[in-house]
Formats: structure tokens, C-alpha cells, sequence
């Protein structure tokens, strides 16, 4: 026989409960519960439900003045710093605001509370109780963050959340949807944060897309690059956007792995200064020291050039070595597949090398090389009236292009292992391009390390007229109407491997079936070891409103909006209002409460 009934309050414990039926939802309610209470209790004579029938009308009245409860839903999020609860939530104690805790949102949207309250959760500790409540606020969220600050532990599942002291005692068992947040992007100083997973998933497909593109570089002498300038064309590209979702990846590893360094942490006892000091001594005395001595005026207007090693496979036209050309004053490398190392071949990848540097302007005085060297490219080099000094045999040190093939080797190695696993294999010799663009974007120029060595011989790249992808990644190019059969597929399969640097927005592929390449405006890109960034329309106006905010938050000195008293000057301080840039000269000179830090 039924006695009593009791139903938790879903407003004061965040619980999801079942809708009541419409037959039941009544406006007339026989008593009025405070709304506040901690659980709802309604109890009935054992008389008044002796049969179905009065039983069933007794649950009617518990279900009436349940539905006087706001339901609530909630989840625990990782990515704010506080608990951000709607102004509808019903809890201990609240509290009007007029000084709320300003919160930037991962979209860089800043909101206020208009009010505090702490939570009707009685089993958690005081200090990890208190809230704030937002107007743009629609899902309780509940700061991982702050639980943890307050010795509590946070365990995740499958579809819910422990939460346990240190006991460990079960405090509060909640089944809530997971929110799966990172660290908001922009800075945060001063200002609390509730991230969400609204666009990290583009921009860190675009992000890992990009570091791809360049080869897998080194993440550190990536941002370093970025920090520069160097690739300020790029579009949504930031040093602090690859720190945060740059992955590490393979194909890095694999073109730039070393030897590990000697005589880091050594395992010999420590020695005594003065017997290390007289050790050093006898180490001079016993072995032979050579000194070369070169003027500094040798080493400007100096090209190198030397050979690497016979490439295993032999490509599909015909290529087996690679002639590398380094320019010491612009610090460029350049190189050229060969297919033999006879004297034509070798004097068709000089003129190459050499008269891309001069049609722009870069000439030479001096020629380092190998002393493999013939007849033919003597009379080559002499009529570009350069002088050539010739290496000792065996002694490679003289030479600068044998550390520039080091460094050209390490970047066509993570090229190619970044390629798609069905990329032909004897089609090495297209990784060249890409690989000589990428690899002189992120190397200094020697008398001006502010740009790069590709800026100062070709210019800025720039790549939205220019784009590049990952290559080797598998495409489809489209086949235009009059190119295919009636009943003919709309694309053909292929490969990217370079961008066209004489077309707009154009990219240079390798068909599978023709053996050719082909450039083409209209390419849909799968890449294997990477996420294609699919930006919608709602993300690129997310991404243009985070550019937007920083160019408003840190205008430049010669900003050209900052003219006082013109209509584009008033609509850009109203946007910086709204955007919380700007003090609103209507606003209370209240003292603000103290913001906790950023986590």
C-alpha cells in the first residue's frame, strides 16, 4: 500500500527528470511549495489510497505540484573556471548583481552575471557550492576546475560523472552529458573563461592541415617562424594556435631524427675542479690540433654546389641524384633532379640553379664544389665569369652545400613520408618543389634574419593567391563537362604535389591514370594523416569576429578608423562596445569584485 511518496527537486540537484504527461499539467495547484525546498514530500492517509482508483489520483496531485519545478539539465565541463548557471536556476541563496563576473567565451564573447547563487548541492563543500548566473547562459555548467580546487576528485564515464572526496566518500553522483572543452583561444589574463568545443575542431584541423603543407617542421621553429612574420598570409594562423593544437607527428621524427647528443648526464663521478683542469692539459698536449684560417671577404657573394648520395629508386623520368645549390649571402638552397651524373646533366642543373638566382638579382663571385668536376661545366662556370675553388678529396668541410643536403635531405624525407600510402614510389622527384618553397620560408636570410631567405629571392608568399596542401595527399580534379563521357564520373583521382605558382588559387596534381600533371582551380583534397578543416559559415564568422577582436583590442598606431567625429569611427567604437573593448560611458563606477585567475 502506498504511504508516501517523495521526488527530489530537479532544480536543486540538477537531475533530468521525465516530463509529465499533458493530461496532468493543471494549473491548479491545492498548496504552494517553497522553491527552494530540497526535495518535495507529499503523503497521503493510507484511506485516501486504498484502491487503483484513488491511488491514481493521489499520484495526479504529486505530479501537479511538480510541475511548479523549473527541469533542469547540467554538465561538467573542464574548460570554465567557475560554475555558469542560466538566471532561472533556483538555488541556496541568490543574490542581484550589479557588478556581475565579466566571462569570456571561447568565441572571444564576453558576458555577464546578473547574479550569484550557490548550489543545492549540500553533500559538496562550502567553497565549491558558489556560482554565477548568466542571461546568455542556457546549460548549467560545472567547473571541473573548481571542484578540484576544493580536494575534490572529478572521475569521468562512459554517460556520467563521479565526483568523490579524499576519503575516498562518495559525495554526489551525477548522469550528465559530457562537454568535451580545451583551454579558450586568445588571452585570458584577467578574465574567467567557459570554453566550449565550438570551433576547436577547425582550427585544429586547419592548424595540423597547414603543418602538413610545410613539411611536418619542427613545432618550436615553426612558431618561430610564425612569431616573425614570416607566414602572415596564412589565413587563421597564430604561434598561439599552433601551440595548442599542433600535434607532434611521424613524419618529423622520421626527416629530422639525430644521434643522441654525447655527455649529457654523465654517469662518471663528479671530479675535482683542478684534476679536470689538468686533464684537459694533457688531452691538448697529446692530441694534434689543425686551424684553417678564411678571410671573411671570401665567404660573401659565394654560391656552393655538391651532390647527394643515388637516390634507390629511379623515378618516373628517369631521375636518380639530385644537384643541391647553396647561395651563402641569401642563405638560399635550391636543387634540381638529374638523372645521371655525366657532364650535360650536371651543367643543365647549374644554369638552373644559377640563373634563378640571377634573373632576380643574386650574383656570385666565387664557386665551391665537389672536385668531381669535368671540361664542359668548367667552361659553364667560366662563362658566368665566376671563379671555382675545388675541395680537397675526402675533405667535405670547405664545402656549404654539404650541410644545406643535410637539411634539404631532412625535409624531402618527412615530405615523402607524409605522402599517401598509394602515392607512387618512384615519383619522388615531385616532392622537389614544395620541398625547396618550404624549406627556404622558414630559413632566415643571413644579412637580415627578420625575413626569410624565400622573401628576400622571390618575395612574400603569399597564400591565399597561392595555396598549398600536404603533398603526395590523394585529390579528385574535376573533369569539366566537355572533358568527359555523358555517364563519366565528374572527377579523376590524382595527387597534390605542388602549388601553380603562375595561376590564381590553382594546384598541381599527378593523375593516376594519364601519368601527367595537370593544374586545375577545382580539387577536393582526403588527406591520410591529417583532418581536411571544414569551415561552415557559422565558423568563418566565428573566426572574422576573433580577428576582428584583435585588431579592435590592440589597434596599431597608424589605425586608419581613429579619426574622430566620421560615421566609420562611431560604428567601430559601437562594435567595440559590444565586444566589451571599450568602457560604455553610461555604465556605474562601481568597484568590480575581485576575478579569479585563468585556469
Amino acid at each position: 500500500m502506498l504511504k508516501a511518496t517523495t521526488y527530489l527537486s530537479p532544480s536543486s540537484n540538477l537531475y533530468r527528470q521525465p516530463l509529465t504527461p499533458k493530461a496532468y499539467r493543471r494549473p491548479l495547484v491545492p498548496c504552494a511549495p517553497n522553491a527552494n525546498r530540497k526535495s518535495l514530500h507529499v503523503s497521503f492517509a493510507p484511506n485516501l489510497i486504498s484502491g487503483p482508483a484513488k491511488r491514481s489520483a493521489a499520484l495526479k496531485v504529486c505530479n501537479i505540484l511538480l510541475d511548479r519545478y523549473p527541469i533542469t539539465r547540467g554538465a561538467i565541463d573542464s574548460g570554465a573556471t567557475n560554475h555558469f548557471l542560466p538566471t532561472a536556476y533556483l538555488g541556496d541563496n541568490h543574490q542581484v548583481t550589479s557588478n556581475g563576473m565579466k566571462v569570456k567565451c571561447a568565441n572571444n564573447s564576453i558576458m555577464t552575471a546578473t547574479s550569484t547563487d550557490v548550489l543545492s548541492l549540500e553533500k559538496l563543500p562550502p567553497l565549491a557550492r558558489g556560482c554565477h548566473k548568466f542571461d546568455d547562459v542556457t546549460t548549467p555548467l560545472v567547473s571541473v576546475g573548481k571542484l578540484c580546487d576544493n580536494d575534490l576528485f572529478v572521475l569521468f564515464s562512459r554517460n556520467k560523472v563521479t565526483v568523490t572526496d579524499s576519503q575516498p566518500t562518495l559525495v554526489d553522483t551525477h548522469t550528465l552529458p559530457r562537454v568535451n572543452c580545451t583551454n579558450p583561444i586568445g588571452d585570458t589574463a584577467g578574465m574567467a573563461t567557459a570554453a566550449s568545443a565550438y570551433e576547436v575542431q577547425t582550427v585544429a584541423a586547419l592548424v595540423n592541415f597547414f603543418h602538413m603543407s610545410l613539411g611536418s617542421p619542427s613545432i618550436l621553429e615553426w612558431i618561430n617562424c610564425i612569431n616573425k612574420n614570416w607566414l602572415k598570409s596564412w589565413p587563421r594562423l597564430s604561434a598561439d594556435r599552433v601551440r595548442s593544437y599542433c600535434n607532434k607527428k611521424e613524419q618529423t621524427t622520421l626527416g629530422n631524427q639525430k644521434m643522441i647528443k654525447k655527455n649529457v648526464r654523465t654517469s662518471n663521478p663528479i671530479i675535482d675542479l683542478a684534476i679536470r683542469k689538468q686533464r684537459m692539459e694533457l688531452k691538448k698536449k697529446l692530441h694534434s690540433i689543425g686551424t684553417f684560417l678564411i678571410d671573411g671577404d671570401d665567404l660573401k657573394q659565394l654560391v656552393a654546389m655538391d651532390l647527394p648520395g643515388h637516390y634507390p629508386i629511379t623515378s618516373a623520368r628517369g631521375h636518380k641524384y639530385i644537384m643541391v645549390m647553396y647561395d651563402y649571402d641569401t642563405n638560399y638552397i635550391n636543387a634540381v633532379p638529374i638523372k645521371s651524373r655525366k657532364s650535360n646533366e650536371l651543367v643543365r642543373a647549374f644554369k638552373v640553379c644559377y640563373d634563378e638566382l640571377k634573373l632576380r638579382g643574386f650574383t656570385a663571385q666565387v664557386l665551391r664544389l665537389d672536385n668531381e668536376i669535368s671540361t664542359e661545366l668548367i667552361k659553364a662556370i667560366e662563362e658566368e665569369h665566376l671563379e671555382y675553388q675545388i675541395v680537397s678529396p675526402g675533405d667535405h668541410r670547405l664545402n656549404h652545400a654539404e650541410r644545406a643536403i643535410q637539411t634539404f635531405k631532412s625535409k624531402l624525407i618527412s615530405f615523402r613520408e607524409g605522402a599517401d600510402p598509394t602515392f607512387p614510389k618512384n615519383c619522388w622527384d615531385l616532392f622537389i618543389p614544395q620541398t625547396i618553397l618550404a624549406l627556404n620560408l622558414m630559413r632566415p636570410l643571413r644579412t637580415n634574419p627578420l625575413i626569410s631567405a624565400y622573401t628576400q629571392v622571390h618575395g612574400e608568399f603569399d597564400y591565399n593567391r597561392t595555396p598549398i596542401a600536404p603533398t603526395g595527399c590523394k585529390v579528385i580534379v574535376h573533369d569539366r563537362r566537355g572533358e568527359r563521357g555523358s555517364w563519366s564520373n565528374h572527377g579523376s583521382h590524382g595527387y597534390y604535389i605542388e602549388r601553380a605558382p603562375h595561376h590564381y588559387r590553382n594546384y598541381t596534381c599527378y593523375m593516376r591514370d594519364t601519368k601527367q600533371n595537370r593544374i586545375s582551380n577545382t580539387v577536393e583534397f582526403f588527406p591520410s594523416h591529417c583532418t581536411l578543416p571544414k569551415i561552415t559559415p557559422i565558423d568563418r564568422l566565428t573566426l572574422v569576429l576573433q580577428d576582428l577582436h584583435q585588431v579592435l583590442s590592440q589597434p596599431p598606431s597608424d589605425f586608419p578608423f581613429m579619426n574622430q567625429g566620421t560615421d566609420l569611427h562611431t560604428a567601430i567604437t559601437a562594435i567595440q562596445k559590444i565586444l566589451c573593448l571599450q568602457k560604455d560611458d553610461t555604465a556605474t563606477t562601481a568597484t568590480t569584485s575581485p576575478v579569479p585567475p585563468p585556469r
